[in-house]
Protein backbone atom coordinates (compact mmCIF):
# COMPACT_ATOMS: atom_id res chain seq x y z
CA UNK A 1 0.00 0.00 0.00
CA UNK A 2 1.16 3.40 -1.01
CA UNK A 3 1.36 6.75 0.41
CA UNK A 4 -1.10 9.74 -0.70
CA UNK A 5 0.36 13.54 0.07
CA UNK A 6 0.35 16.05 -2.89
CA UNK A 7 3.71 16.50 -3.93
CA UNK A 8 3.73 20.60 -3.27
CA UNK A 9 7.42 20.90 -2.12
CA UNK A 10 8.62 18.67 -5.16
CA UNK A 11 6.24 20.99 -7.35
CA UNK A 12 7.31 24.06 -6.21
CA UNK A 13 10.48 23.53 -6.15
CA UNK A 14 10.89 22.90 -9.42
CA UNK A 15 8.93 25.95 -10.39
CA UNK A 16 11.52 27.70 -8.57
CA UNK A 17 14.98 25.80 -10.34
CA UNK A 18 13.21 26.47 -13.10
CA UNK A 19 11.88 30.27 -12.50
CA UNK A 20 8.39 29.57 -13.57
CA UNK A 21 5.25 31.87 -12.88
CA UNK A 22 2.87 29.73 -12.82
CA UNK A 23 1.79 25.93 -12.65
CA UNK A 24 0.55 26.28 -15.95
CA UNK A 25 4.00 27.31 -17.12
CA UNK A 26 4.93 23.80 -15.42
CA UNK A 27 2.67 21.95 -17.12
CA UNK A 28 3.87 23.28 -20.19
CA UNK A 29 7.33 22.12 -19.64
CA UNK A 30 6.25 18.35 -18.47
CA UNK A 31 4.13 18.36 -21.30
CA UNK A 32 0.74 17.76 -18.95
CA UNK A 33 -2.39 19.08 -18.63
CA UNK A 34 -2.54 22.00 -16.16
CA UNK A 35 -5.17 19.82 -14.52
CA UNK A 36 -3.48 17.13 -13.90
CA UNK A 37 -1.03 19.58 -12.33
CA UNK A 38 -3.92 20.70 -9.88
CA UNK A 39 -4.60 17.34 -9.61
CA UNK A 40 -1.10 15.91 -8.12
CA UNK A 41 -1.46 19.56 -5.70
CA UNK A 42 -4.86 18.30 -4.74
CA UNK A 43 -3.86 14.98 -3.61
CA UNK A 44 -6.65 13.58 -6.07
CA UNK A 45 -3.46 11.69 -8.33
CA UNK A 46 -0.34 10.67 -6.22
CA UNK A 47 3.33 11.08 -6.75
CA UNK A 48 3.78 7.87 -9.13
CA UNK A 49 6.11 6.55 -12.42
CA UNK A 50 4.21 8.54 -14.47
CA UNK A 51 5.15 12.13 -12.75
CA UNK A 52 8.43 10.83 -11.56
CA UNK A 53 9.52 9.95 -15.16
CA UNK A 54 8.27 13.36 -17.09
CA UNK A 55 10.25 15.10 -14.00
CA UNK A 56 13.31 12.83 -14.55
CA UNK A 57 13.16 12.84 -18.50
CA UNK A 58 12.06 17.22 -18.75
CA UNK A 59 14.03 18.62 -15.71
CA UNK A 60 16.99 16.52 -15.18
CA UNK A 61 16.12 15.66 -11.43
CA UNK A 62 17.79 12.66 -10.95
CA UNK A 63 14.79 9.85 -9.76
CA UNK A 64 16.83 9.67 -6.18
CA UNK A 65 16.21 13.45 -5.87
CA UNK A 66 12.57 13.67 -6.95
CA UNK A 67 11.94 10.90 -4.23
CA UNK A 68 14.01 12.27 -1.69
CA UNK A 69 12.74 15.65 -2.38
CA UNK A 70 9.18 14.02 -2.12
CA UNK A 71 9.98 12.00 1.24
CA UNK A 72 10.86 15.42 2.91
CA UNK A 73 7.28 17.11 2.45
CA UNK A 74 6.24 13.74 4.02
CA UNK A 75 8.27 14.76 7.11
CA UNK A 76 7.46 18.29 6.96
CA UNK A 77 3.78 17.38 6.88
CA UNK A 78 4.15 14.81 9.38
CA UNK A 79 5.88 17.58 12.00
CA UNK A 80 9.15 15.77 11.66
CA UNK A 81 12.34 17.76 11.45
CA UNK A 82 14.08 17.53 8.46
Amino acid sequence: MGYKMPPNLLLDSIRKDLQLGSDRDLANILDMQHATISRFRSNKYPLGPALILAIHETVGYPVAKIREMHIEQLLINSGKRV
